[in-house]
C-alpha cells in the first residue's frame, strides 16, 4: 500500500541534536556514513536507525502536539489514523520524549512532532492505521527559524481538533493511543 503524509516535515536532522537525543557519539560519527553502510556488519543497524529518523524529518506527517507532562516527558500529539474509507478515526498519542533536551518547555505549549504511521493487514481492512510513531521536531531539528515554520505549517483546524480531542482523555492517562471524538469537520480537516 503507498501512503504520504498529508503535511510532510520536509525538516533537516541536525546531527549534534541527534547525538544528543541518543547520548550517543557513536550514533553521531556513524551518521556520516554513507546510507549504504547500512548493509555493513557491526555499524548496519545503527546506520538504519540514522537514515530512518532523517527521513521521518524529511516525509513524516507533521501533527500537532502539547507538552502533557513536562517532567515526566509526555507529549500528547492529535491524527486521524483513517487510512482509507469514508470514516475518521481521530485519536490522541500520548508518548515520552526527550523533553529534557528542551528547556524552558511550559505545560500545555504547543509542539510540533512528525510521525510514521503502522498497522496491521487487519486493521488497514477495516480503514485505519493501528499506531503512529512520533518525534518532536525540536527534538531533532536545531534550525530555530524551521522549527518555528513548523508550527506555523499546522493548520488552526489542526490545533482546534488536538485541543478538542484532550477534553475526551480520560483522568490521568498514561502512554498509549486513544480514540477520541472529535466534531467531523475537524477530524476531516485536521
Amino acid at each position: 500500500m503507498d501512503t504520504y503524509a498529508t503535511l510532510p516535515g520536509e525538516l533537516e536532522i541536525s546531527r549534534w541534536r541527534y547525538r544528543a537525543y541518543f547520548a550517543s557519539w557513536r550514533m553521531w560519527l556513524l551518521s556520516f556514513l554513507p546510507d549504504s553502510a547500512g548493509q555493513w556488519p557491526l555499524v548496519g543497524r545503527d546506520v538504519k536507525i540514522w537514515v530512518r529518523y532523517r527521513k521521518l524529518l524529511q516525509v513524516g506527517d507533521l501533527l500537532p502536539a502539547i507538552v502533557y507532562n513536562r517532567e515526566t516527558g509526555l507529549v500528547a500529539a492529535y491524527t486521524n489514523l483513517q487510512c482509507s474509507g469514508n470514516r475518521p478515526w481521530p485519536v490522541i498519542k500520548i508518548f515520552r520524549d526527550r523533553l529534557s533536551m528542551l528547556p524552558n518547555l511550559q505545560h500545555r505549549q504547543q509542539l510540533a512532532v512528525v510521525a510514521f504511521y503502522g498497522g496491521s493487514e487487519e486493521s488497514r481492512a477495516e480503514g485505519h492505521w493501528d499506531n503512529i510513531h512520533p518525534i518532536v521536531v525540536d527534538c531533532l531539528v536545531s534550525d530555530r527559524e524551521a522549527r518555528a515554520r513548523t508550527l506555523e505549517r499546522i493548520s488552526k483546524t489542526s490545533w482546534q481538533a488536538l485541543e478538542a480531542g484532550l477534553k475526551m482523555l480520560p483522568p490521568s492517562p498514561g502512554e498509549g493511543i486513544y480514540h477520541v471524538k472529535v466534531p467531523d469537520e475537524l477530524a476531516w480537516e485536521a
